[in-house]
């Protein structure tokens, strides 16, 4: 164990005080909730590593105290806050992997093709040298005028809300960027070109360490939820950033090339 992992122990180990079963369910939640949240098999390969001591990877983790009291009274319930625990660690793995692509793909081309049919023609070209057109981002300003362009029968959501857009020959998943942390170009890629490098946790050999136990100083209950991960771009040419002749929606504000998130 690193010391990281023997401070997490720590925590986990001061439990004295806190209701046991409440305890036990407010773990699988918080375990539940990242499980089915995280898009991350989805969007890359996954390489599940046990040894913890390599430094150059990075914490994307959940922390915060809350009171003892209200996390033992019967009167609280703690479902809600179990669950946006869990997901916010798979919100922060998804934030890095998107500034990862973001920083990594090449400057943007101007499609050829009259207006939206360029997203087509840039999503072919692509395939045509050699790659699968696995994920397509979409800035959140092209958002409105490329689903009215494609209609439904071409832009499909499915009951899990995904996106994809079909082509005919071929589905591609669309991710969206949202207001926040707008793109300011599109972005087509395979999602062989990189890998996410996960080190496991030394006890339960998952992707999510988690930890609820007494904080001494001030005297607490400390969540902690976090993944420990890097993510290697290995083929940088399996990005393609580009821009339909098509203006963007002046409701939305774009940000320059290169500052741009999801």
């Amino acid at each position: 164990m690193n010391r990281r992992d023997q401070q997490i122990t720590a925590i986990a180990e001061r439990v004295e005080g806190l209701d046991r079963d409440r305890l036990r369910q407010f773990y699988a939640e918080v375990r539940n909730a990242y499980a089915t949240s995280t898009i991350i098999d989805t969007l890359a390969k996954v390489d599940p590593i046990e040894d913890r001591e390599p430094s150059d990877f990075h914490v994307l983790s959940a922390q915060e105290a809350r009171s003892i009291a209200e996390f033992n009274d019967p009167s609280y319930a703690w479902d809600m806050y179990c669950g946006e625990f869990g997901r916010s660690v798979a919100l922060a793995e998804q934030r890095y992997f998107f500034d990862s692509v973001f920083d990594a793909a090449p400057p943007a081309q101007m499609a050829t093709g009259v207006g939206f049919e360029g997203v087509v023609e840039a999503i072919n070209a692509f395939r045509a040298d050699g790659y699968n057109a696995d994920f397509l981002l979409m800035p959140v300003a092209h958002m409105v005028g490329f689903y009215n362009y494609f209609g439904p029968k071409q832009v499909e959501f499915t009951s899990g809300g995904e996106q994809y857009f079909d082509l005919g020959s071929h589905r591609v998943r669309i991710l969206s960027t949202n207001i926040a942390r707008p793109l300011d170009r599109f972005i087509v890629m395979d999602k062989s070109v990189g890998t996410w490098r996960v080190k496991l946790d030394p006890t339960t050999k998952t992707r999510l360490t988690v930890a609820i136990g007494i904080q001494t100083q001030p005297r607490a209950v400390m969540w902690i939820a976090e993944t420990v991960a890097r993510y290697d771009i290995t083929d940088p040419k399996g990005l393609r950033s580009f821009h339909p002749d098509e203006k963007m929606d002046p409701y939305f504000k774009s940000m320059p090339e290169g500052q741009a998130g999801s």
